[in-house]
């Protein structure tokens, strides 16, 4: 585990609180609850429905049945921000104990070794949606010369996915924000039920939606499009009555230009990026060419700041549609999940901020769940991947999960946290021929539980231990035995697919 990561209360090895902590969780229930109720009683003059004031969630349909085949199923909503770093979470303690184990007194439960497969947009959205490596999907990029919506079309995943399994297996579909880059609007995507996909790019002059079969634009001079998708949401939740649904929430935040309320421009005024050993690396002789080539950079204090008075509206937003659940009489039969679709680097490594890379900061993301059977409070050190969502929802809603599947269902872990788990991961990115900044060459890499081994298409290599050098400051270890071992784990995981991942993956 990286130091940079929270430590909370561990499971399997690692010590968790007892009743302590269970009293302490009721108590701090009742005094969110208290602040939220007075919190949210003021208005917001971004909200569509702010005679109401948000989190007044109107009294909708009336709590789901006891009895019934269908409304015993669980609902799954799936919140997602965009370029979200592990680090900066430290700043969202509500957000973490609302969904995850937050220091222990949260609701929900965190995994703290969470990763993304490729760190950038498309592909990871496309892992999200079908459960698969890169290299299987075959959206490798963001669009323009390869990858992004086109891609996904092309290989026919918009035809099936987990959205599509899970429309079919009686499920109320609801998408609502960002889909992929490129998306313009002008269709519906097959298995939504419910749609409001955010047409083209994000730049805060305008906004528009493709709302089922029509478009819809809105003043972004008036409403801020966080709060837009947070009333889209409340109002699905209200109107979906007592079939249960799938619900997947994507926002733009903390995405440049990272845009936020008037409300929270004075907030963070004086907070900087915390300088990790990684900042500012003096030597860069044991980098490939490409970091050399590109160091030099400064970290922009002043960005964070805005990316972190963006999310504050994110972690608003969150508490009032668990209100809307908890109102509807949904919470308990809920399962909720935070993530990202990639991490961040601010700086580390001496190159310009962004991602794509193998480095911890780019496939990090966060991970919270909370839902029937988590346990509250609990941090677990188990890998987990993006590609680990689309057979977790399906493990969850008793469904068929889409096919072609190379991740596996984490639902398990919260039964037996001793379950036998992977030891490692595949890691990939291919060279845009469109304008990359900085520069970064094909590679595919593979990350265990200490290390990762990183071979870029030029022929150079990395190779770090992460349990000595969590910062990632000497790629040029001298261990043949290792570097030998990940040669080889590397071999087995680079083409893998379905059942052969899971089997590299688990070193066997």
């Amino acid at each position: 585990m990286a130091p940079w990561r929270s430590e909370e209360y561990l499971v399997g090895g690692v010590r968790m609180a007892g009743i302590v902590r269970r009293l302490a969780t009721v108590l701090g229930a009742v005094a969110l609850a208290l602040l939220v109720m007075c919190f949210f009683g003021k208005q917001d003059h971004f909200s569509e429905t702010a005679d109401q004031g948000p989190g007044k969630v109107p009294q909708g349909r009336p709590a789901m049945a006891d009895t019934g085949v269908e409304v015993s199923r669980p609902s799954i909503l799936f919140i997602m921000t965009d370029d979200m770093d592990v680090r900066s979470m430290e700043y969202f303690p509500e957000l973490q104990r609302e969904i995850g184990a937050g220091s222990g007194l949260g609701a929900g439960a965190t995994f703290q070794n969470s990763y993304v497969t490729q760190s950038l947009c498309c592909p990871s959205r496309t892992s999200m949606l079908t459960g698969m490596y890169s290299h299987n999907h075959q959206v490798r990029g963001n669009g323009a010369t390869f990858g992004g919506l086109e891609d996904l079309r092309k290989h026919g995943h918009e035809r099936v996915n987990i959205a599509t399994r899970l429309d079919d297996g009686g499920y109320r579909t609801v998408f609502i924000g960002k889909y992929l880059n490129d998306y313009a609007g002008g269709y519906v995507p097959k298995g939504w039920d419910r749609w409001y996909g955010y047409r083209g790019g994000y730049n805060g002059k305008n906004m528009s939606f493709q709302e089922n079969d029509r478009v819809v634009r809105y003043n972004p001079d008036r409403r801020f499009d966080t709060y837009v998708m947070r009333d889209m949401a409340i109002k699905e939740i209200q109107d979906s009555g007592d079939k249960p649904f799938f619900m997947w929430l994507s926002f733009h935040s903390p995405h440049s230009p990272s845009l936020y309320p008037e409300k929270y421009a004075n907030y963070f005024p004086d907070t900087n990026i915390q300088r990790v050993p990684s900042m500012g690396e003096k030597d860069l002789s044991d980098k490939p060419k490409w970091v050399r080539k590109n160091a030099g950079y400064t970290p922009d204090d002043e960005k964070q700041r805005r990316r972190l008075r963006s999310m504050l509206a994110v972690s608003e937003s969150v508490t009032e549609i668990m209100t809307a659940l908890a109102q509807t009489g949904r919470l308990a039969n809920t399962y909720v999940v935070f993530t990202s679709d990639n991490g961040l680097r601010l700086g580390e490594h001496d190159i310009p901020r962004g991602k794509k890379t193998a480095y911890e900061e780019d496939v990090s993301v966060p991970l919270y769940m909370r839902g029937p059977g988590v346990p509250t409070g609990v941090v677990y050190p188990n890998i987990a991947l993006n590609t680990d969502l689309a057979p977790t929802f399906a493990d969850w809603a008793n469904i068929e999960q889409p096919p072609g599947v190379d991740g596996r269902s984490l639902a398990p872990i919260f039964d037996d946290p001793g379950v036998p788990w992977r030891t490692a991961f595949l890691i990939e990115h291919w060279r845009d021929r469109r304008a990359d900044s900085p520069y970064i060459p094909t590679f595919k890499a593979v990350h265990t539980n200490d290390a990762v081994y990183i071979r870029y298409a030029t022929g150079e290599h990395e190779l770090y231990k992460l349990d000595q050098d969590p910062y990632e400051l000497s790629g040029k270890v001298q261990d043949p035995a290792l570097e030998n071992d990940l040669e080889k784990r590397l071999a087995e995981l680079r083409n893998c697919a379905e059942q052969a991942c899971r089997e590299a993956e688990d070193g066997r």
